[in-house]
């Protein structure tokens, strides 16, 4: 999905996992993520930024968010986020 292919972007969620970033030229990754669990709650969003440690630490983690990983993310973090989310065939509870 592209932010600049127009005002609304518009797009199908076809798998169990959505990795977004929170800043994007013309697009907002908590935008991305409402979008996504709006057509489809079960499946679950990764956001990467910056700003991770940050947004955990001051419990500001948007609602539609199921993970918030910092840029760049560890490979054991991915590994790990993937592997909560993944046996159950959505997010983490």
């Amino acid at each position: 999905m592209s932010g600049t292919r127009g005002r609304k972007p518009r797009f199908t969620v076809d798998g169990r996992l959505r990795i977004t970033d929170l800043g994007m030229p013309h697009l907002d990754g908590r935008a991305v993520a409402a979008a996504v669990k709006a057509l489809d709650p079960g499946t679950a969003v990764i956001l990467l930024t910056g700003w991770g440690a940050r947004l955990v630490a001051d419990n500001e983690v948007p609602a539609d968010v199921d993970r918030v990983l910092s840029k760049p993310p560890r490979l054991a973090e991915l590994r790990e986020a993937l592997a909560t989310i993944a046996p159950h065939g959505g997010p983490s509870s």
